[in-house]
């Protein structure tokens, strides 16, 4: 038996030796410049040593392209990260994707978008009364809280049948949003060892809330969506579509999408991942906004002159489209959507077909390309001084500059119309109205120090907190 073992030993290792050669010396790939320990194993940083990461801004327009003879697909191996293998987000194959988001996209078009507008709005104001609330009694505010409400309230408002109403909460549902959080701190385990999916929900749920008490409110949605869209999937009579209580699993049951995409378990996971795309992306972009401006008085005073000429009253909020056409406002929430990254994980993309192209080297089909969107925001080639928030970037030099915080081409977010109004009407409402201090709150806590494909601060932070006057 211990010969058994010692050969079997040797042949593993032996084995490890040449894939180790091969990779280093002999692959496609071995002549692409990096840490050998990364082409040899996708044990250094999880990088795969088929992946390729290029931090290049020329390279964007073959890595975002919109050329329909150039298919681009996401990288396999992550598809089950967020347990949702079947949304539009994890869709893997690009024509699959073209399809799926084909049917999603007149839900956030702008003409759609532009007609949520009141309930926008409406949102918006209850946010504004909140912080009333904490100026009256002259405590601090999170607003990583307060927007996370805000965010779930419109996305689920505007997507379910029923909103979670988490702004008329007391304590703004620090519950919510602390579960979240961790779950997206979370996600790359998933991302790297899939089957922990398996294993999570193999747990009953009796069993797992005992052993994270704080999971009782994801579970409860999750459940509550499962049921919800079950009742759709099985009710849904096409002849009997009314304008009243319509939500995106009504919209995707009336779409000319094949019959076997509108699945219960598809529709799900769809409805799943617009809460994670629609939540934590707006509201970090609306602190990290107001960290700096509070920061930046100077930069506040030149924004406030712009606004009292567009919004002479402040509780009259003027329109998303004339907000969207005031420079120095559309400059700052710009800065903020740089600094802010949107995402800080990288941008996998495949070309099972087609042979890759950078600088003096060629990757072959198959070949896993990456590109972060965090770096490319900072990028020194793109823009000066890239860590100073500098909103005159946008009307000078860098005004025509990209942003790609939403990514671009086929696979640009649905969502951006959505983000946009959202923005510009909580940012124009607050800083018209209040005047936000800084409380026990630094860099550190905007600062993104995790990847957790969202950028998220320090473990241990206590939130943007701010008095309110």
């Amino acid at each position: 038996m211990f010969y058994v073992l010692a050969l079997a030993a040797a042949i593993t290792i032996l084995y490890g030796v040449l894939v180790a050669t091969y990779r280093v010396l002999l692959s496609p790939l071995s002549n692409v410049p990096g840490p050998r320990l990364a082409a040899i194993t996708q044990g250094y940083e999880m990088i795969a040593p088929n992946e390729v990461h290029i931090n290049d801004p020329p390279y964007v327009e073959t890595h975002f392209s919109t050329s329909s003879t150039l298919k681009l697909n996401k990288y396999a191996p992550h598809k089950d990260q967020f347990g949702m293998p079947e949304s539009t987000f994890s869709t893997i194959d690009a024509d699959l994707h073209e399809t799926r988001r084909g049917a999603l996209a007149p839900f956030f078009s702008r003409r759609s978008i532009s007609s949520l507008e009141p309930t926008l709005v409406e949102k918006v104001t209850k946010t504004c009364n909140r912080l009333e609330e904490f100026k009256r009694n002259k405590t601090p505010v999170d607003l990583r809280l307060l927007f996370s409400c805000l965010t779930t309230d419109i996305i689920t408002e505007y997507a379910f049948p029923h909103c979670f109403n988490l702004l008329s909460t007391p304590d703004l549902a620090p519950a919510w949003r602390d579960t979240f959080a961790e779950g997206l701190r979370n996600f790359q385990w998933f991302k790297h060892f899939p089957s922990l999916w398996n294993l999570l929900r193999s747990i009953p749920d009796s069993v797992l809330l005992k052993m994270a008490p704080q999971m009782a409110i994801t579970q409860e949605w999750e459940r509550g969506n499962q049921k919800l869209v079950q009742e759709i999937v099985d009710s849904f009579d096409p002849a009997k579509k009314s304008n009243s209580n319509i939500t995106i699993f009504h919209e995707l049951l009336s779409s000319d999408l094949p019959q076997h995409e509108k699945s219960y378990e598809r529709l799900w996971q769809e409805g799943s991942a617009l809460i994670g795309a629609g939540v934590e992306t707006t509201s970090n972009t609306l602190c990290v906004a107001l960290y700096y401006l509070s920061l930046h008085p100077e930069i506040r005073s030149k924004l406030e002159v712009e606004l009292k000429q567009a919004m002479p009253t402040p509780d009259h909020l003027a329109p998303w489209a004339k907000l969207e056409t005031l420079p120095y406002l559309s400059a700052v929430i710009k800065e903020a959507l740089r600094l802010a990254y949107g995402t800080t994980s990288r941008f996998i993309r495949v070309a099972p077909q087609a042979s890759l192209k950078y600088d003096r080297y060629t990757f072959p089909p198959g070949t896993a390309v990456s590109m972060s969107a965090m770096l490319l925001c900072e990028h020194p080639s793109i823009f000066k001084e890239p860590k100073l928030f500098r909103p005159e970037r946008w009307l000078e030099e860098d005004g025509s500059s990209d942003l790609l915080v939403f990514g671009r081409g086929t696979r640009m977010c649905a969502g951006q119309n959505l983000a946009y109004a959202e923005l510009y009407l909580t940012f124009a409402a607050i800083v018209r109205k209040f005047e936000l201090a800084l409380y026990d709150t630094d860099f550190s806590d905007i600062e993104a120090v995790c990847d957790a494909t969202m950028p998220m601060p320090k473990a241990d932070t206590k939130g943007v907190r701010v008095f309110v006057s």
